[in-house]
Parts: C-alpha cells; sequence; structure tokens
C-alpha cells in the first residue's frame, strides 16, 4: 500500500458461474472495466477489499471495491511518498449484469473518514459500511495498532442523506464480516 513503485498494476475482478458445468477455469469470465480512468489514466485498480451486492429487481451487480491508491499531489499529479502521507485509499462503486463481460464505474468515494479501509459491506440498497483498519494513515503508533488489530472504527455511507459517520471503535475488523 506504501510502496507506489512496486505495486500491482494488474489487478482485476473476476466472475465464476458456480453452476456452470465442465473445468473451473472455463467458467471464470474477467471483467473489463469501463468508466473508470485509475491513476494519471492507465486504469489500474489496488484492491484490498470487495461486496457485492445484487438488485433484487433486475440482472443489476452493484460492486464494492476497496481501492489503496497510490498518492498524488491533487494540482500536479506527481507521486507523494506515501510514508509521510500515506495511503491514497478510496471505495470505487461499478455496476454490471449478470453474464456481462464489462463492469461500469459508478462513482469513487474518497473522504478524510475512508483513511485504511479493510472491509466493505453492503448495508440496503443505499448505504454500505467498511473498517478503517489502522487508527491513522502514518507513524508509530497506527503501526503498533495495526499490528496488534486495534483501535478500530466502523464508518457508515448513506448515499440518500450524502454524509458519511463514525459508527463506533471497535477492537477487530474481522466482527464486520455481513451476511
Amino acid at each position: 500500500m506504501l510502496n507506489a513503485t512496486g505495486r500491482g498494476l494488474t489487478d482485476r475482478i473476476a466472475v465464476l458461474d458456480t453452476r456452470g458445468q465442465g473445468r473451473l477455469a472455463s467458467r471464470i469470465k474477467w471483467l473489463t472495466v469501463e468508466n473508470f480512468s485509475g491513476i494519471n489514466g492507465d486504469k489500474t485498480m489496488n484492491l484490498h477489499g470487495f461486496d457485492i451486492r445484487a438488485d433484487v429487481h433486475s440482472d443489476t451487480l452493484h460492486i464494492l471495491l476497496v481501492n489503496h491508491r497510490p498518492p498524488q499531489d491533487p494540482e500536479t499529479g506527481e507521486p507523494l511518498d506515501a510514508t509521510i502521507v500515506g495511503a491514497n485509499s478510496t471505495i470505487e462503486h461499478f455496476q454490471t449484469e449478470v453474464g456481462s463481460d464489462a463492469m461500469r464505474h459508478v462513482k469513487t468515494y474518497a473522504d478524510p473518514l475512508i483513511q485504511t479501509p479493510n472491509r466493505a459491506a453492503w448495508m440496503n440498497n443505499h448505504s454500505f459500511v467498511f473498517t478503517n483498519d489502522h487508527s491513522g494513515k502514518v507513524g508509530l503508533v497506527s503501526s503498533i495498532l495495526h499490528a496488534e488489530n486495534l483501535l478500530l472504527s466502523n464508518i457508515y455511507v448513506s448515499f440518500q442523506l450524502k454524509t458519511l459517520k463514525i459508527l463506533t471503535d471497535i477492537l477487530s475488523a474481522e466482527s464486520l464480516i455481513l451476511s
């Protein structure tokens, strides 16, 4: 997350047809990305986690992706030292249709509360939650707390209310697994 030059440039999303017949490899479909520029137009993503919500009234699938982009100067586009400023993490919303070969970018969620997102999970059609797995983007305290898996936060995002708010401090990101 902090090494921009060593980051992978091939992260992508695949869909597995769990009901199909034949070899596993023949049932995997790699999705192309539409309407997403990535960093400086390179279309790359640095994925960490995801959640998918199926629309109950159609074949539409809504995809949330945790994207740990390398930090860059907003005016010049020049890379910044992530060990000093931290990651440039976002949560990306994509949409696809069952059987499609592509996913279309809907929205990027970027906010000071989105510091070190680990898990994202849909709550309903209009909101999701995520956890920050560090108490801050950089620093010794952040490193220690990350090593001990302590002092995390749940954040609630509502599209309708256009708000982000902290729900509560928790002790472990693992408690946010929603089924």
